[in-house]
């Protein structure tokens, strides 16, 4: 259900469903003009607001966080507004402003140029991620350790991430819950292997 108010005369419209797809098929119905789009995210919680030409749109139940079922919901909301963004994009940046007449996106210092091309709004030219100085010594200190490229070892990372992503989206929990199972299951295991050794070494 949806939930209509008058705000200085302007028509604001707060989405009152419970999931992305019901969300996501009010958003679908709506045949206004965007001029505008708001994605904010702060403590896991991503509110998305749409300013059209005639009505302000609030949604509160995608997600711009992690790689999942919310966020590629919010994905298609965005293209059904015209505007083309890949789902890293999305998530790399989980807050941002998308000036449609004004030709850019603005995350937070940065701005990125958009254009509108046949099916949409898209960014200008690729984007180019920056990797911190100390992710990057990581990245070169494995690679000399295990001999390997270091193109295989942010494959192996980036396989790994999303492998985590999907049994937490798969589970319906948290990556961290995740990884906390995982923790505690190492450490269970260290635990045995240690019992085992001094058991082998008493007999």
């Amino acid at each position: 259900m949806e939930r209509v108010e008058y705000v200085d005369r302007v028509k604001h419209v707060w989405s009152e469903y419970r999931t992305n797809d019901e969300e996501l098929a009010f958003a679908l119905g709506i045949e206004e003009e965007a001029e505008s789009v708001d994605v904010s995210t702060k403590d896991g919680v991503t509110n998305v607001t749409v300013f059209t030409t005639e009505a302000v749109y609030h949604f509160g139940t995608f997600r711009a966080d992690y790689v999942g079922h919310a966020s590629r919901a919010l994905v298609q909301l965005l293209q059904h507004f015209r505007v083309n963004l890949p789902i890293d994009f999305v998530v790399a940046h989980q807050t941002f402003h998308v000036y449609l007449k004004g030709g850019k996106i603005v995350a937070g210092e940065k701005e990125y140029p958009i254009a509108e091309r046949s099916e949409g709004y898209e960014l200008v030219e690729p984007v180019e991620w920056m990797v911190a100085s100390s992710v990057l010594d990581v990245v070169l200190r494995l690679a000399e350790e295990y001999e390997v490229t270091r193109e295989q070892i942010v494959e192996s990372a980036v396989g790994t991430f999303y492998a985590l992503l999907s049994v937490a989206e798969e589970h319906d929990v948290e990556p961290g819950t995740v990884i906390s199972m995982l923790t505690e299951l190492m450490h269970r295991h260290d635990e045995y292997a240690k019992e085992h050794e001094l058991s082998t070494l008493n007999r």
